[in-house]
């Protein structure tokens, strides 16, 4: 019985770490999506760049 003990400070230290561990995951799921909208458009426009390159190397 005595395992299942815990006392009051380990607990608050474990909910802080947990609260510090979900701000992690939003702001790398944020991050993800800030490189998602980045990577998107940008391999759009390199791939439209160089279907035009190609076309014109055709001429």
């Amino acid at each position: 019985m005595d395992d299942f003990k815990v006392s009051r400070e380990e607990c608050e230290a474990s909910r802080e770490e947990c609260e510090a561990l979900k701000r992690e995951v939003l702001i790398l799921g944020e991050r993800s999506r800030v490189f998602q909208n980045v990577l998107i458009p940008s391999t759009f426009g390199f791939v439209v760049v160089l279907g035009v390159m190609v076309v014109m190397g055709r001429k």
